[in-house]
């Protein structure tokens, strides 16, 4: 068994941090991304899954992304999950994605919550050849119309954000109890729920030219706003995509990873036995 911290350096100069595991007999190796605020270290349900799929014959790689913990700083710069830019995880994704190849160029990537946004994001805008397949975790329905009518909340958060940029004030954080409870600042408020959608899971699945499994729980589902309806949402969005959803999960699948990973390491299994075919 190797276990080694890895970093690697972004095109546009970030040293990120993350966490290499491979057996000796790990064929495709699983590229795990953490959801809003988190780390490769702290992800519930990365640290769950990483080793059963180890021990089932996948190389992992815990990684983090420049959204890390809630701030974060680097270069003189403030970073993190309150000042990230969503679109800069291109950057992130591809440079691991080269990393990781070095090592076993066959790759899956699974996400979480938004790191399950930034799979799918990813390899629409900046597909990485390695890939081979994408992993949607509990991706959240991040879209301004949907918000917009469902959630008066929304509408008044959003309009603090837009008063607060047109201050001047864009770059404070604001604290924010929708769609989640975070710190953000303004301009990234309105850069990640604004009406050009541009990270809105239901029109970049169409986009996504690789093989897809997205796995929602039902309890988040019947409590959430950026998950009611997602699951036939999807199926019509992208009819190739398989949609999965675990009765009883809540959003971080407590009491319910195990069965989470035997459901990821199914579908892993079935495209393993897709590719050797061709």
């Amino acid at each position: 068994m190797t276990t080694e911290l890895w970093q690697v350096t972004t095109t546009d100069g970030l040293v990120l941090d993350g966490l290499w595991q491979e057996a000796a007999s790990s064929r495709a190796a699983v590229l795990l991304l953490h959801g809003t605020g988190s780390n490769f270290y702290m992800s519930a349900v990365g640290n769950a899954l990483a080793p059963f799929l180890l021990e089932h014959g996948f190389a992992i790689l815990r990684l983090n992304t420049r959204g890390h913990d809630l701030v974060s700083t680097q270069g003189g710069r403030r970073r993190g999950a309150a000042y990230e830019i969503v679109d800069e995880c291109r950057l992130d994704v591809w440079s691991w994605c080269e990393r990781a190849a070095t090592q076993i160029p066959r790759i899956f990537l699974v996400g979480h919550s938004l790191g399950a946004v930034k799979a799918v994001y990813s390899q629409v805008h900046a597909p990485h050849p390695v890939v081979q397949g994408v992993v949607a975790i509990s991706p959240p329905r991040l879209s301004h119309s949907w918000f917009w009518e469902h959630s008066a909340e929304f509408r008044q958060t959003y309009r603090e954000a837009q008063e607060r940029v047109s201050q001047g004030r864009g770059q404070e954080l604001m604290e924010v109890t929708f769609p989640l409870a975070f710190l953000t600042t303004a301009t990234g408020y309105l850069e990640k729920y604004g009406p050009e959608e541009r990270y809105h899971l239901l029109k970049l699945l169409p986009g996504l030219k690789h093989p897809t499994l997205v796995i929602l729980g039902s309890k988040e589902m019947e409590t959430n706003l950026a998950f009611q309806g997602l699951d036939q949402a999807i199926a019509s969005a992208h009819p190739g995509a398989v949609v999965e959803v675990l009765p009883g999960a809540d959003h971080v699948y407590s009491g319910f990873r195990r069965e989470l990973g035997q459901r990821i390491l199914t579908w892993l299994k079935a495209r393993e036995a897709e590719i050797a075919r061709i």
